[in-house]
């Protein structure tokens, strides 16, 4: 499991991909400002990225800016993103799907901003959309699953089915079947990003179904927990939780986002 684990998280570290942005001519010293849907210490996917600007702080001897719980909307985007423009921030780092069309409208408003969003789909000359390659590290932690169901049922609980998510899905039971044939696996769309109580009821429902490990495609650990209240086994996604499932967490995907802050922040800096 050691192995496992240490492999999830060398993978996500190394894989970013981007759809990148033409260069982009920042007015002034660059200084860097982050945007949250959820709060940044939510356990899943906010923390994560929080985790990543306090590294990329330290690396660059910067103070990036931050803000938590910003809505997912046009609306609450260009709100956020004004306030960010009127204290001199030139670097805006999106990080959820739903900023998108909101960061695009600002993108093309603010020629001289450089714009970035971790799991979007919209692009501009100066805004960027990145997202790590995680459907190799889904493989292998439904290899882990899949070796240790006795039911031959596993379970993930995930977001919305956009791309990214279907992808970690699909991964997730092609590395099961890699190991047994025969796996059958559950896969439900909580139809939220952030939700604990939705979560853990899920979960619990696929625990009910016969499922004996069920994997966190979201972004809290409540689905760890649960699966370990009911002595199940658990997949982590986002950091590392095998603290909400000291018994039954076989690995989690992690994402080290800093491995693509750093570097992208100082190719911005450099004009290139």
């Amino acid at each position: 499991m050691l192995l496992i684990r240490s492999l999830l998280a060398l993978l996500i570290a190394t894989a970013v991909s981007s759809v990148s942005m033409a260069a982009v001519t920042l007015e002034g010293d660059p200084k860097v400002a982050f945007i949250y849907f959820s709060p940044k210490n939510d356990g899943g996917w906010t923390e994560s990225h929080e985790r990543g600007r306090l590294k990329t702080a330290e690396a660059l001897g910067i103070d990036p800016a931050y803000v938590e719980n910003v809505g997912e909307t046009t609306e609450a985007v260009r709100e956020v993103v004004d306030l960010y423009l009127d204290r001199g921030y030139n670097i805006i780092i999106g990080t959820s799907y739903g900023f998108g069309d909101g960061l695009l409208e600002m993108a093309k408003e603010n020629p001289n901003v450089a714009f970035m969003n971790a799991a979007g789909e919209t692009t501009a000359d100066n805004l960027e959309t990145f997202y790590a390659r995680t459907y190799e590290a889904w493989y292998l932690a439904g290899m882990a699953a899949g070796g240790v169901s006795k039911t031959n049922k596993i379970g993930i609980v995930a977001g919305f089915p956009v791309s990214i998510v279907n992808w970690d899905i699909n991964a997730f039971a092609r590395g099961a079947r890699s190991i047994n044939p025969d796996i059958e696996v559950i896969a439900t769309f909580a139809n939220t990003w952030y939700d604990p109580v939705k979560e853990k009821q899920t979960a619990e429902a696929m625990i009910e179904q016969g499922a004996d490990v069920v994997a966190c495609n979201m972004s809290s650990t409540a689905i760890v927990v649960a699966a370990e209240a009911a002595g199940a086994y658990s997949v982590g996604f986002q950091n590392d939780m095998s603290a909400a499932g000291p018994n039954g967490h076989l690995t989690s995907v992690v994402f080290n986002w800093e491995a693509y802050y750093i570097p992208a922040i100082k190719r911005m800096s450099a004009g290139n």
